[in-house]
């Protein structure tokens, strides 16, 4: 738990280590909605690049048209949706105890 929240967090082993189970969570909840902006930021960027190339064909024959595979950028990515699911995912999540911790730790010995 001390390296992966040195890892995640960038934050040094004293703080690490006195990092409640509590605190722990709120530290990872931040850490995945950081990563959901990046995410959505990156889509952005590739909404932006791909907007020019998807193209697709609609229609037959003379009548056929071509057209945006993706009309909306909310089409392509729902930021909204992915946010949700984060914090939705925190609500069925069970609170581990340290008991929990304690097992985890016991079986990689």
């Amino acid at each position: 738990m001390i390296a992966l929240a040195m890892g995640l967090f960038g934050i040094s082993i004293l703080e690490a280590r006195r990092l409640s189970p509590h605190d722990f969570q709120l530290h990872l909840l931040a850490y995945e909605v950081k990563r959901q902006k990046e995410i959505e930021l990156m889509s952005i960027n590739a909404w932006f690049v791909n907007l020019a190339a998807s193209k697709k064909k609609v229609g037959t024959g003379k009548m056929a048209k071509i057209q945006a595979v993706y009309r909306r950028y909310k089409d392509f990515y729902d930021a909204s949706s992915e946010f949700s699911k984060i914090f939705e995912g925190t609500k069925t999540k069970k609170a581990k105890s340290m008991a929990d911790f304690n097992r985890i730790l016991n079986k990689r010995r």
